[in-house]
């Protein structure tokens, strides 16, 4: 609610992003779901007490959601240092997470005697880095947003502010309840479409990833990538200087302290220190010509 009209439309492009990852990871060869990490661990735990033999260990991937945060909130630390703002760079992982993520599916098109496991675990590794780098760039940068992966929450809220707005139909108006009825619709709007981008973008990549494979992560790595550039051209027109309109706007006259101080008159004081006028250079050649001494 905090954010900008530009932050709000990261967070809802994002939020599909997830969305769009998570069903491309389930349909690959990994079978993950990328920006729940939540839950592979939950299923590593099921794999380690032995509850499902059956079940793929996918322990690997943990070191990749690891390192990728650890990245994002090294960079972002490193550009705020700077004095710049880390959105961009942080957008710019992300798409870069995307692109390798899609590259594996070209591979698997392009030589199809590869090891397919391989690529397979390759690009779901960089699935899952570049939703460790979204994660982080929710932390370090769009925090005032809604979540843009972690679902649970936008339709927690999403119910909640439901039920208050039933019982606020009883309420008298006034200006608190105005207020409170104001807040609530923009929560709502807010998880709403995050979690409606979420869903659309879901539906779109199982229907391409059935088609194309991880392939189709080009279209929200091209998405992340604008949204990069975007982010890029905004720090640069903060960071221009401001050129004032009509830069001699000022004081008709200067002030006292702008004068040179041997054109200000100053009175001469009761105290044992007078106020002596400076000697001109002519003034110092005329007195020597008259032999007097300068004083």
């Amino acid at each position: 609610m905090s954010l900008g009209a530009r932050d709000k439309l990261r967070a809802a492009v994002l939020s599909g992003v997830a969305g769009f990852v998570d069903a491309a990871g389930i349909l690959s060869l990994a079978t993950i779901f990328p920006a729940h990490i939540t839950g592979e661990l939950v299923m590593e735990a099921v794999v380690m007490s032995g509850g499902a033999p059956s079940t793929v260990s996918h322990l690997w991937m943990l070191p990749s959601f690891v390192l990728a945060v650890a990245l994002a909130a090294t960079l972002a630390r490193i550009e705020r240092r700077a004095g710049r703002t880390p959105t961009p760079v942080l957008l710019l992982l992300i798409a870069g997470g995307l692109l390798l993520f899609a590259a594996s599916g070209v591979a698997l098109h392009l030589t199809p005697a590869a090891s397919r496991p391989l690529l397979g675990r390759l690009g779901a590794c960089a699935a899952v880095a570049a939703m460790g780098f979204q994660n982080a760039l929710m932390r370090e940068s769009l925090h005032g947003s809604a979540p843009t992966t972690f679902m649970t929450g936008n339709l927690t809220q999403l119910v909640i502010e439901l039920v208050d707005h039933l019982f606020s139909l009883g309420k008298k108006p006034g200006m608190m309840g105005d207020v409170e009825r104001s807040v609530s619709r923009a929560r709502l709007r807010t998880a709403g479409v995050a979690l409606g981008s979420f869903l659309s973008a879901a539906t779109l990549s199982a229907l391409l990833t059935r088609s194309i494979g991880s392939v189709s992560a080009l279209l929200p790595a091209l998405l992340v990538g604008w949204l990069s550039w975007q982010a890029f051209r905004e720090r640069r027109q903060r960071a221009a200087p401001v050129e004032l309109a009509n830069p001699t706007i000022g004081m008709r006259r200067p002030t006292p302290i702008q004068r040179p101080l041997f054109t200000q008159p100053r009175a001469i004081s009761g105290t044992r220190f007078k106020a002596v006028r400076p000697v001109e250079a002519g003034e110092v050649a005329d007195e020597k010509k008259t032999g007097e001494e300068p004083g």
